[in-house]
């Protein structure tokens, strides 16, 4: 959520009526039930370069301004550890959507 935050932010479209919404909804499988939590924004958007390096421990595109680049690979070691999964849906413009998935 910091980094939608930090996104929405630094947006330079004036006006702008930033948006931050989280959902979270029961998902029924065969073999494993899980909960799925949907944190989106209406941010700038990450491009195809940025999805691909996003989870990469100190990968950040925040350099000389706050942010280690540490949230998103240490969000993605924790949600493996119970078995879950954590994914980016993103493009220029269209704002970015996180899934994380925990089985129940």
């Amino acid at each position: 959520m910091v980094n939608a935050i930090n996104a929405i932010a630094e947006m330079e479209t004036k006006p702008f009526l930033p948006n931050i919404s989280i959902t979270v909804q029961k998902e029924f499988h065969l073999n494993r039930d899980s909960i799925l939590f949907t944190i989106s924004d209406n941010g700038p958007g990450m491009t195809k370069e940025v999805l691909e390096k996003a989870f990469l421990p100190l990968y950040t595109t925040r350099r000389g301004k706050q942010g280690t680049g540490l949230g998103l690979s240490i969000s993605q070691r924790i949600i493996s550890e119970h078995n879950g999964t954590i994914s980016l849906e993103s493009s220029i413009g269209n704002g970015t959507r996180v899934l994380i998935r925990l089985p129940i």
